[in-house]
């Protein structure tokens, strides 16, 4: 039994030793696969097209997974990751990176560096810290980048892509693409500045990255340009880089430039500056100067600039601010009119006239004023200022005595009365004048009006000023149409409340001649003593300035008296007002039905009853 047991033993033993082998074969054979696959697909990625040039962007949009490779080149970093004196804010709105100090609080608040950026797309939107770092990397697509720095994931800060992990193999298309929204999910920026984050930022280093319009705390730097055949990075600070051999230097700085006093001065008038690659860098250059442009003077201006790639240029230029030229009267006539020879003084000569110099408004008591004995007729007046500086300006002017003004008179036909139906404004109110001078109609233009509104009407002003300043005036008016009603006389109806027979022998007239039906009119109906009524009657009209109503009041007779026995009231169709209780209150049969003295009387009935 102990022997059969033991067989049994090495039989599994042997069973499990060739499972064994068959899984590390297995896992070689995948292995192996998985390079050749990866080397393939590596090789296949530099595959020409027809044109001769690498198919660089179809690697460049193979995103599914970072690659690795055995020529990874990690960077040592000496610095202390307890040590973290910056931290890093990307704006993915702007393609634009803060760097912020520490503060004397410890907090990072202070803004330090500004670099411009290529995010992407899919760049997360978070907080992280960094953590690896690379002198060379392989990333999406198959490129490589320098000076490295991972935020998260396959997120890195990292250079401009590369064709190869070789310094002189930059792809320059993507390069002067800088600034805008193109990679993969990585942050890209310039060699120079990716080699700052990778030497200065340990890891640990906190990074936000989001998205705002807002203004930033600094300018978000020009990113270079650099020519089609470049192949460096013109910013990489490795001593072996050739753009390092190009020196900036400002031109057309020697020299004094001379500028007129208060003049808008152009800095950069005939000054150019040039980058490492030969791009106009003039709007990145900064000024220093305490110069005055209103005070006459020497001064030195100091000019300096940095490109991207860090190289810098510092120029000083001399200004001499003077002041050659006279100033000059604004606001004076060459002909002045004046209604008397008393009215030709300094004070209505100057009225509205000053004087600039170079730029700057002098007091008007600088002017000196030459007048001789004034006539009747044209006088010449000489006028003259002198600066701060000895420079000195001279006029003459007409002044004109005496010259008849303008006159303006209506149009014919022109009537004071005018419809209900006129709108009054500018337009029309011009339109019923004419001005002359000298018998000569003057233009249209030459004629203002103020229109003041009336109780029922607007008074107009006119005034024509002709080329000497003279003006006539003319002050006119007009009022809307009124009406009045002449009411019947003695008139006698067989029922009160026939308004008909109430307007019988009324008219309606106004005031320009016309009339109106007088079915127009209203009336209101009063009783009086006995057969007697007072007839009210009134019409509303309404012009742009509101309402009125005309009215007149006749005493009627009814034909025929009334019942002795009060009817029951039945309502008029006239609005009546409340009768006044007459001097004899009518006899009733039924004293029981009489009102009370202090109750005013019934309404008069539309009607008269049958057999009165």
């Amino acid at each position: 039994m102990v022997e059969k047991k033991n067989k049994a033993n090495k039989k599994g033993w042997k069973i499990a030793l060739i499972i064994l082998a068959i899984v590390l074969v297995l896992a070689v054979t995948a292995a192996l696969i998985f390079a050749f696959t990866r080397k393939k697909e590596q090789k296949g990625g530099e595959k020409e097209n027809d044109s001769g040039i690498k198919n660089w962007d179809n690697r460049i949009a193979d995103l599914e997974n970072e690659p690795i490779s055995e020529m990874d080149v990690v960077y040592k970093d000496s610095k202390k990751t307890s040590d973290k004196p910056y931290a890093i804010q990307v704006n993915k709105s702007q393609n634009s990176i803060i760097i912020y100090k520490k503060d004397q609080n410890g907090k990072y608040t202070t803004p330090y560096r500004a670099m411009v950026c290529s995010v992407g797309f899919d760049t997360p939107v978070g907080e992280f810290t960094t953590s690896d770092k690379y002198e060379w990397k392989i990333v999406n697509g198959n490129v490589w980048a320098q000076y490295a720095t991972r935020v998260v994931g396959n997120v890195l800060f990292h250079s401009m892509p590369y064709a190869s992990n070789t310094k002189d193999s930059l792809l320059t298309r993507y390069y002067n693409q800088l600034g805008s929204t193109l990679s993969a999910s990585c942050i890209r920026i310039s060699a120079r500045d990716a080699e700052w984050i990778m030497k200065n930022c340990p890891a640990g280093t906190r990074v936000q990255i989001y998205e705002s319009e807002s203004e930033e705390p600094l300018a978000r730097p020009k990113a270079m340009t650099v020519p089609e055949d470049a192949v460096w990075d013109p910013t990489d600070p490795d001593p072996a880089n050739p753009y390092h051999s190009v020196q900036l230097a400002f031109e057309g700085v020697d020299g004094q430039k001379m500028v007129e006093r208060g003049t808008q001065i152009n800095f950069m008038s005939g000054i150019t500056i040039k980058d490492t690659c030969g791009n106009d860098l003039s709007s990145e250059v900064t000024l220093a100067t305490n110069l005055d442009p209103f005070k006459l003077g020497t001064y030195e201006v100091k000019y300096s600039v940095e490109d991207a790639a860090g190289k810098k240029a510092e120029a000083t230029a001399s200004y001499q601010i003077v002041d050659t030229a006279p100033p000059q009267f604004s606001g004076l006539k060459q002909t002045m009119a004046f209604a008397s020879v008393a009215d030709v003084t300094q004070e209505n000569i100057l009225k509205g006239v000053y004087v600039i110099d170079n730029n700057e408004i002098l007091n008007n008591s600088r002017i000196a004023v030459v007048i001789p004995a004034i006539v009747e007729g044209d006088n010449m007046i000489t006028l003259s200022v002198t600066d701060d500086y000895n420079n000195t300006t001279t006029a003459t002017i007409n002044a004109s005595v005496h010259i008849k003004p303008p006159t303006i008179t209506l149009k014919s036909g022109m009537e004071s009365i005018i419809p209900l139906t006129q709108k009054v404004d500018q337009a029309y109110a011009l339109s019923r004048v004419t001005a002359t001078k000298d018998g000569v109609a003057m233009p249209a233009d030459r004629i203002t009006v103020s229109i003041t509104p009336m109780a029922w009407g607007y008074a107009f002003r006119y005034t024509a000023t002709d080329e000497n300043g003279y003006a006539g005036i003319l002050n006119d008016s007009v009022t809307y149409v009124e009406y009045t009603i002449d009411p019947p006389q003695n008139l006698v109806v067989t029922d009160i409340n026939d308004k008909n027979q109430l307007l019988k022998g009324a008219e309606l007239n106004n005031n320009m001649g016309g009339s109106l039906e007088p079915s127009a009119i209203e009336v209101k109906v009063k009783p009086l003593a006995g057969d007697q009524y007072q007839v009210t009657y009134s019409y509303t009209y309404v012009s742009p300035l509101g309402s009125k109503t005309a009215t007149a009041t006749a005493t009627v007779t009814l034909e025929g008296m009334l019942p002795t026995e009060t009817p029951k009231p039945t309502p008029t169709p006239f609005e009546s007002e409340e009768p006044e209780p007459s001097a004899t209150p009518p006899a009733s049969s039924k004293p029981s039905t009489s009102p009370k003295p202090d109750a005013p009387p019934t309404d008069v009935p539309t009607s008269t009853p049958s057999g009165q």
